[in-house]
Formats: C-alpha cells, structure tokens, sequence
C-alpha cells in the first residue's frame, strides 16, 4: 500500500521441451537424419492497483502461451574426398494463446487477443567443396516461409577457408538470416479490435559478415 493505493503484482512462466532423433549411415557415405521435437512456454501476468476511496482500480494482463511440434529431416552424401551434399528441412507447428488488455475503472481495453495456430516452413541445400588440401568452401542457400504473413525468406549463405600455413587458417562467411518476432507483436490490433495490421510484417532479416582467424597454438588448443 502507497498514499492510498493498493498494489498487488504476479508472474509465473513455465517451459517444456521434448525430442526424439534418428541417423542412420547408408553405403557409399549417404547419412540420414530425422528428428521430431515438441517446445512451448507460458508466462501469466497480472497487476493491479486500486483505491477503495476513490472507487479506482486498474487491472492489466499479459498472458502468453506457445507451442511448437517440429520435424526435420536431413540428408546428407559424400560423393568423393573433394565434394559433400546437404538437404533438408524444418517443418513447425505453431499452437498460440495470446491475451495482453488492461481495465480501468471497468471498462476493457485489449491491445492482443488472438488463439490459433501457424505454420513455418525451413528449405536448405548446400555443397561443400574442397578445392585443394589448402582451400575449402560451403556455398547454399536457406528459405522460409511464415502462414501468419505469408512472408517468404531466400537467403544466400557462403563460407570459405584457407590453410595459410601449417598451424594457422583464414576464414570468411557471409549469410542472410531471418526470424520471426515473438508472435503477440503480429496480433496488435488498432480501432478496438477490428485491425491487426502487424500481420503483414515481413520476417527480421540480417546480413550476418564473419571473419576468423585461427591458430593452434598446441596440439589441444586454438586461439
């Protein structure tokens, strides 16, 4: 209690995950990989101030429940000593609960209200090469596409790696990355509820440079 007022402030969160992977090696350096996993998070919010005088009280919520069911597969071949291929994907099934509203004095006003599920869709292919017994490279490329904004992703990625010396490489990556954001920002809604326009939102995307430089110092170690 502050000057009159009346204040009471309440969290819980809670987060889950199980999986459950298979490899298997074929001949001729073929490897499969398939995975199915099962995630989600919840966190409950609540405060309230209030002031029996007055007759004032003010009531705000967020509440957040996700769940995600996601398989993947991978496959990979090494044709010779030089050359290996890699293929796969990442399906997500998205399960949401969203609720963010305050109340003053009675009367509601909800900022997310939104149940319901979405699908995200990962596509990756790439070849790594080697050119000499001193010059690597991994060229591919990654997409993804989101059901909540219809938003599709082609991102390029390359990455390349040279032995200098006996103990000492240079190394160079270059990618395009995106994410989605946390799903109650895509359910905003304007004029009480009739419009949601943050569904539109194209993914976040990112231009990742990486340079590196690697030197084994000793048999066990790598700066």
């Amino acid at each position: 209690v502050y000057n009159g007022y009346t204040n009471t402030e309440v969290f819980e969160s809670k987060t889950y995950m199980s999986c459950i992977s298979l490899s298997h090696n074929f001949k001729k350096g073929q490897l499969i990989k398939l995975g199915v996993s099962f995630s989600g998070n919840g966190s409950d919010f609540k405060y309230t101030e209030s002031k029996e005088d007055i007759g004032y009280e003010y009531v705000a919520v967020d509440n957040l429940k996700n769940n995600a069911i996601r398989v993947t597969a991978d496959y990979s071949k090494k044709f010779n000593a030089k050359s290996t291929l890699k293929i796969g994907g990442v399906t997500s099934f998205l399960n949401y609960d969203l609720l963010t509203a305050t109340k003053i004095d009675g009367e509601d006003n909800i900022d997310v209200s939104e149940k319901g599920n979405g699908t995200m869709f990962q596509f990756y292919l790439q070849e790594k090469y080697r050119f000499s017994s001193k010059f690597m490279g991994v060229i591919g490329i990654h997409s993804t596409y989101f059901s909540i904004n219809k938003d599709v992703s082609i991102e390029p990625r390359i990455g390349l790696e040279w032995n200098l010396f006996p103990k000492h490489s240079l190394s160079f990556g270059f990618g395009i990355h995106s994410r989605k954001m946390p799903l109650n920002q895509y359910f905003v809604s304007l004029d009480n509820g009739t419009s949601t326009p943050n569904t539109s939102l194209d993914l976040m995307r990112a231009n990742h440079y990486i340079l590196g430089y690697d030197w084994r110092i000793i048999k066990n170690g790598h700066l």
